[in-house]
């Protein structure tokens, strides 16, 4: 049995951060939870939906996207 997360997440620069704190990062809140999944015992049976609201060429350079790269965490990515 596998545990599915689902994120959805969008280019940072186009959503309003008047409604955060100034100390609020999208990209700490997501390496935290790649973090949480790596060191889980049960990491092998979670999978992590990345659903991106923006184009191909945004996901690129998305820090949140390129944070996975390095923590080898299995997600599947899907663009809305």
């Amino acid at each position: 049995m596998k545990i599915h997360v689902f994120y959805r997440h969008t280019n940072v620069i186009r959503t309003t951060m008047s409604d955060r704190p100034s100390w609020f990062s999208h990209k700490k809140c997501f390496d935290n939870l790649l973090k949480t999944i790596v060191n889980s015992p049960f990491r092998d049976k979670v999978v992590l939906h990345f659903i991106f609201d923006g184009t191909e060429d945004e996901l690129k350079f998305d820090d949140c996207y390129r944070s996975f790269l390095d923590h080898g965490v299995y997600i599947e990515t899907h663009i809305s």
